[in-house]
């Protein structure tokens, strides 16, 4: 049986946010269950793209600032980032830290952005997967929480938990991946060897405050989910999510063959039920760039910036 920690809440006030993170947290055991005193912890937030949090398309700001308040005060280190999706540059990184509200965040709270680039490729003998490239930031943290974002994408259907750690995997080294996994399930496959490998996840967070519905992950239409859930386990976090959107997780191919009995802690989701959701369908196949003389230029800038990794670990 696997437990989700569940919680409504219409709000991203700071001091609501924080009352409700902990909240969660609590109910499956604590943050001391999760974080060590004189570790480091990586918060790995969705920041798909350079917008505005109010857009529903990225990890908001306050719930970040609340779960690295938590960190902080049994004494870890938090460190926070994601490998956008975009040129692996500093000045890129910095664009999207900035419209997500993460500068501010920084400023204010003393939460530390990351801002090395680098990654190393790790052996992993999964099921469609033998090596991953993943940011050192994160292989270099002794844990890492995943703190994803609610909301639908145009090829798996649903983005949450277990997608949101394909940002382990730095920039455009991602798009390569679309590219050795043209079809969807190979694609969730090698989502869920990224878990896999890296396997000092101890906790799932979704911010279902603000999500986001139709053409996600950064092309929807931002709505009202009035949530935020914790679990231990990432699959049985987006089983949640799709019982929420009123659908059938064996639509999903990151959730097929992943689906757990679980129990829900903390508030009743049956009022926040939206069979309305406007949810995209999984593609069954899907290119990154369709016009051949595109693909071909950007064949050659991926194969730039991915000759550019470190030494494996």
């Amino acid at each position: 049986m696997k437990n989700v920690s569940v919680k409504k809440i219409n709000t991203y006030d700071q001091s609501a946010v924080d009352d409700t993170i902990k909240y969660i947290i609590d109910n499956i055991g604590g943050i001391e269950k999760f974080v060590k005193r004189n570790t480091t912890v990586f918060l790995k937030a969705n920041l798909v793209n350079a917008m505005s949090p109010n857009k529903g398309g990225t990890t908001h700001p306050s719930v970040i600032v609340a779960i690295a308040k938590l960190c902080k005060s049994v004494g870890a280190t938090v460190i926070v980032g994601d490998g956008c999706a975009g040129p692996n540059s500093k000045r890129y990184v910095n664009n999207i830290y900035k419209k997500c509200g993460y500068l501010e965040m920084e400023k204010v709270h003393d939460i530390q952005l990351n801002r090395d680039l680098s990654y190393s490729i790790i052996n992993y003998d999964g099921a469609v997967v033998k090596s991953i490239p993943v940011l050192n930031a994160i292989l270099n943290t002794d844990t890492i929480i995943n703190v994803a974002k609610f909301k639908s994408h145009k090829y798996t259907g649903f983005t949450g938990a277990c997608k949101n750690m394909y940002g382990a995997i730095p920039g455009l080294v991602k798009m390569r991946w679309h590219q050795h996994f043209p079809n969807v399930d190979s694609f969730a496959l090698a989502l869920h060897d990224i878990h896999g490998a890296l396997d000092k996840i101890p906790l799932h967070i979704m911010d279902g405050i603000i999500g986001m519905e139709g053409e996600g992950p950064i092309d929807g239409t931002p709505i009202n989910v009035g949530v935020v859930m914790a679990s231990t386990c990432y699959s049985t976090l987006d089983q949640i999510c799709i019982k929420i959107i009123d659908r059938d997780p064996n639509d999903f191919p990151t959730l097929k063959d992943h689906i757990h009995e679980c129990k829900i802690i903390g508030d009743d989701i049956t009022d926040i039920i939206n069979p309305n959701f406007n949810c995209c369908s999984p593609m069954q196949q899907f290119k990154v760039v369709p016009n051949p003389v595109a693909r071909a230029v950007f064949n050659r800038m991926v194969k730039t910036v991915t000759s550019k990794k470190t030494n494996p670990k």
